[in-house]
């Protein structure tokens, strides 16, 4: 399970965690008719919804579940033995910590996508040192543009 998380909006998460997703589906095809990769959005604004909403549910190479109010949706993640890759869409912002906890609990690694501004910066520290240095969580920053 590979969670997409920073507290600023507009930084990537949605588009990366999509992009991952269909390469990571592509690549792997499908087992007994299933894909094998999984998006969940835990984001109230639903952009990922809006992006597997522009391609026919037979062309997704992923499945897709729209999770932003049932943190004990979030804790089955790591049970979903049927998929090989489940990557978590987050929120612009780390304020529904039921939400946020839920998913970083089922939480294998994290990816910070950080757009080379320098108002990025400072959130993405934010990020690392309160949400994910505390949990021991290993993260990757992705440079974002």
């Amino acid at each position: 399970v590979i969670a997409f998380v920073n507290q600023k909006g507009g930084v990537g998460k949605t588009t990366n965690t999509v992009n991952l997703a269909a390469i990571a589906g592509q690549a792997l095809g499908t087992r007994d008719d299933q894909s094998q990769v999984l998006v969940v959005s835990t984001d109230p604004q639903a952009s990922a919804v809006w992006w597997s909403d522009r391609v026919d549910e037979d062309q997704l190479p992923f499945d897709f579940h729209q999770c932003d109010d049932r943190p004990e949706d979030l804790a089955r993640l790591k049970q979903l033995e049927q998929y090989q890759y489940v990557f978590v869409d987050t929120p612009g912002n780390i304020e529904d910590e039921k939400i946020l906890s839920a998913t970083l609990d089922s939480t294998d690694e994290v990816v910070v996508p950080v757009p080379p501004e320098a108002m990025a910066f400072t959130p993405a520290k934010r990020t690392i040192e309160k949400v994910l240095d505390p949990r021991g969580i290993p993260y990757r920053v992705l440079i974002t543009d």
